[in-house]
């Protein structure tokens, strides 16, 4: 199998990673957020065949390089203007 990437964009979906306001821990809380941005996950995101966050990764031969993929970018205030929409679709979807 080969994967098909739509030449009419591929949505680059935001992620995130947050610290919690008064949480116990927080200097654990930031080095963990560190870690999840460092090569060390980069390089396991490689070899289990994903896009590396990290430009200093070499993506694997599996996949076309970034550069050459037609990348859709969310905003982030449109993420954030959504949200309370979503939210309530997912509550009536799952009943909470």
């Amino acid at each position: 199998m080969k994967p098909v990437y739509p030449t009419d964009g591929l949505v680059l979906a935001p992620g995130s990673t947050g610290l919690l306001a008064g949480a116990p821990h927080p200097n654990a809380a930031k080095l963990f957020a560190e870690f999840l941005l460092g090569k060390e996950v980069s390089e396991y995101y490689a070899a289990d065949q994903r896009f590396p966050l990290r430009a200093d990764v070499t993506p694997p031969e599996s996949l076309p390089p970034i550069a050459d993929l037609k990348l859709i970018m969310v905003p982030d205030t449109k993420v954030v203007s959504d949200l309370p929409e979503a939210q309530t679709k997912f509550r009536d979807i799952f009943g909470i």
